[in-house]
């Protein structure tokens, strides 16, 4: 009962936030957004690629952590036969959704593409600064010094990446409207 309350309570969250990204469904009376059609709103198309992500993120966090205290206890020489069923059911459950994961994160990146065209651009931006950030405070400290050298990195990759996906766009060449 908790995981399916919990499941439906997570539904509505997505459906309140989907409409926040792509509100559908709605008038728009003395300058206040109204409800009018509350089936576009719950059945949103976005709804219907971003929940699934959600939930299957969900659940590889638990199949990861069930594995990793297996593999603990297993490191630890404790409980040596449900560290073992631990770690196998973990991995297994991992190995069928990373795959299905992957689908819907990728989904969820066109539809990000396609109503969300600046996020890319936001994304490069926070890499940027993280990146300058991490080579202010990598030369610092000694102890957490691996932390501002992996801030580094993935500042740069995440900038990197994104130039590159622009430059790409840019060959392409842009969307046109009435032949402008």
């Amino acid at each position: 009962m908790v995981a399916l309350g919990t499941t439906l309570s997570a539904f509505w969250v997505m459906v309140n936030n989907s409409w926040m990204q792509v509100p559908v469904g709605y008038v728009v009376e003395n300058g206040v957004f109204v409800p009018d059609d509350w089936t576009r709103i719950d059945f949103n198309s976005v709804v219907w690629v971003r929940f699934p992500h959600m939930l299957l993120g969900a659940f590889l966090t638990g199949a990861f952590c069930v594995a990793a205290t297996g593999a603990w206890y297993l490191l630890r020489t404790k409980y040596h036969a449900e560290a073992h069923i631990m770690l196998r059911m973990g991995l297994f459950l991992a190995a069928v959704l990373v795959p299905i994961q992957i689908w819907f994160g990728h989904l969820t990146g066109d539809y990000v593409h396609e109503y969300q065209p600046a996020l890319p651009l936001l994304v490069m931006l926070a890499g940027l600064i993280l990146r300058g950030v991490a080579f202010e405070y990598r030369h610092k400290t000694e102890r957490m010094r691996w932390i501002w050298d992996w801030s580094f990195i993935g500042g740069s990759f995440a900038a990197t990446f994104i130039q590159g996906l622009t430059v790409g766009a840019l060959v392409e060449g842009l969307p046109m409207a009435n032949g402008q």
